[in-house]
């Protein structure tokens, strides 16, 4: 039995139109059952006024900003570091 190339190379060629086809389908379904009834908002008034905001100055006056203390400086590791092969068992 020989295989016929030509055969499979048209079947092939069938099944790829056969897709084609199913896909411009289910987007013409989707284009006409949903994507068509999406309505763009515009709006027809400008953006409403936001609200002002007012800050409280005063609270950074308060007694509990003078008790916090700064950190202390961190000094620089001094010495050697690690091993020359950190992945190698003890």
């Amino acid at each position: 039995m020989a295989i016929n190339f030509t055969q499979k190379r048209k079947k092939q060629n069938f099944l790829v139109l056969i897709f084609f086809i199913l896909i411009v389908a289910i987007f013409i379904i989707l284009w006409q059952g949903r994507l068509a009834k999406i309505k763009i908002a515009v709006p027809q008034k400008s953006t409403p006024q936001l609200p002002t905001i007012e800050i409280n100055y005063e609270l950074l006056k308060g007694s509990f900003l003078k008790d916090l203390k700064l950190f202390e400086d961190i000094k620089l590791f001094e010495g050697q570091a690690g091993r020359e092969n950190p992945f190698i068992p003890y």
